[in-house]
């Protein structure tokens, strides 16, 4: 015991010495109070264990003067280390904690598999079949229905006089015999199909297709070729009365076999002798298409001049425009439909693809009209203006009859003027063997205006029964029954642009 506190009394006295010795004494207290707060305050800041030796930080501090100023710099660069590192740490702490760590989920229950349900594999589609599909489009089409057909299933019996006329249009077998024969001999056509009825055959693969015009009415048997035309096909010359004949040729193109029936074949011919034999009131036929498109056929006035529209040049006719492609279902193609219309007549679509090249921007068929025809100080389209305009023309024409409700019917081939809307007597035939004939001594006959209102009937019946209302050729359809209202009444039509 008393030596550890003799050695520990003689350290005490060695440091004594020390401080006095280096003229330092006690000072050394001073300089703790120096040691900036980043330091330890002990004697160990500047010496090592053997005191009182030196260690690098007490070198420094005599060699900057008894000053710790040199730690300024080591200070600066300590701080910076210690913010990369720091940094550096926070990084990895980061990437750490973004690691999803494991959540411990209680073991389930194992539950017995689904029993999955098995899909049917869909079978592949079939091929696209041309032809199944111009047979559906065609169906819908006027050309594949009858017009009329007996209790034999035979179209057009004898009580209608022969079915020469009609068999060549109106049956697939009729079509294919007249152009191939006909064009030769046209007395071979007559004398075979001339006094019998035309029974219906199935058309190939498809039973229903017995109708009008079958594929093969159109279509040799190598498919795609137009059957005996050439582009080339004839049409009635207007103003011969009472014959169908001569004919023009017209260049058609693949409208040719159009041609062949949307022709009126029934030029307006006003009956000269009254006393002759078989006297009528000629109408044109309902299909006068080819007429209309080509700017003639209807009941001109002597000494006027008619315009034609550009419509009449299209290539191919017809089939340019009628069997465009659609991408308006129901239209194009082999329903050979530009447009429809609803059950109370309002057009519902329209397929324009055949028409926007001329015309940029159409959204309708019925295209505005380029005045006012009809003089109710509207422009319309060209369709309601040609309706107008016979509006205003059949007033005339009845005004003229004397009678305010006559209503004229083109039917058979003729035209039957009737004094009411109920058809309660005829201006102009008589009810005899169960069908109407003219009858000379009826009023219309008398009536000064007689062939004029003719004219004007014949050009009313021309226009509504083709059926475009003036679209295939809207110029000649409206000098047509403009020029006719000038000529039965002596002046244009009130308010209308004159054509």
């Amino acid at each position: 015991m008393f030596k550890n506190r003799k050695a520990g009394i003689m350290g005490f006295a060695l440091l004594v010495a020390f401080a006095v010795g280096s003229g330092t004494g006690w000072a050394s207290t001073a300089y703790l109070s120096k040691v900036p707060s980043s330091l330890p305050k002990s004697c160990t800041t500047c010496h090592t264990t053997n005191i009182p030796q030196l260690n690098e930080t007490g070198k420094k501090f005599l060699s900057a003067g008894r000053s710790f100023s040199f730690l300024q710099s080591t200070k600066t660069t300590t701080t910076r280390t210690t913010v990369t590192k720091t940094t550096s740490t926070t990084k990895k702490s980061t990437k750490k904690s973004s690691k999803k760590q494991p959540v411990k989920q209680t073991a389930a229950k194992p539950q017995p598999a689904k029993p999955q349900p098995i899909k049917p594999t869909p079978p592949p589609k079939p091929a696209f079949d041309p032809v199944a599909f111009n047979y559906q489009a065609w169906a819908s089409s006027k050309h594949s229905q009858l017009v009329e057909e007996g209790p034999d299933k035979s179209i057009w019996p004898n009580n209608r006089g022969g079915t020469y006329n009609c068999a060549k249009c109106h049956t697939t077998e009729g079509f294919k015999a007249y152009i191939t024969d006909v064009k030769s001999n046209p007395a071979t056509f007559e004398a075979v199909y001339g006094n019998a009825s035309i029974t219906l055959k199935p058309y190939g693969p498809y039973p229903n297709a017995k109708a009008v015009a079958a594929c093969d009415a159109c279509h040799d048997n190598k498919g795609l070729r137009i059957t005996g035309m050439v582009g080339l096909q004839t049409v009635a010359v207007p103003g011969q009365p009472g014959a169908d004949k001569p004919f023009m040729m017209v260049n058609a193109g693949k409208a040719a076999a159009c041609f062949v029936c949307h022709d009126y074949r029934k030029a307006p011919s006003f009956p000269r002798d009254l006393n002759a034999p078989g006297v009528a009131i000629r109408g044109p036929h309902a299909a006068a298409q080819s007429e209309l498109l080509l700017g003639f056929g209807g009941a001109e006035v002597t000494g006027e001049k008619y315009q034609s529209s550009p419509h009449a040049a299209i290539p191919n006719a017809c089939v340019t425009c009628h069997m465009a492609k659609s991408n308006v279902p129901g239209l194009g193609g082999h329903t050979f439909k530009v447009a429809a219309r609803d059950a109370s007549g309002k057009l519902i679509k329209s397929n324009l693809n055949a028409c926007t090249a001329c015309h940029p921007g159409l959204n309708t068929i019925n295209r505005q009209a380029l005045g006012d025809y009809d003089g109710d100080r509207k422009i319309e389209g060209i369709q309601d203006e040609i309706k107008g305009l016979i509006a205003v023309l059949e007033e005339a024409i009845n005004e003229k009859l004397g009678y305010p409700e006559a209503h004229a019917v083109s039917t058979g081939g003729q035209i039957i003027i009737y004094t009411d809307m109920k058809h309660t007597d005829s201006l102009t035939h008589k009810f005899e063997n169960n069908k109407w004939v003219v009858d000379t001594t009826k009023p219309y006959w008398t009536n000064p205006a007689a062939k004029e209102i003719y004219n004007a009937l014949f050009n009313i019946f021309f226009i509504e029964d083709e059926g475009s209302y003036g679209i295939h050729n809207p110029v000649y359809a409206v000098q047509l029954l403009q020029k006719s209202y000038k000529e039965l009444t002596g002046h244009d039509v009130p308010n209308a642009r004159i054509r």
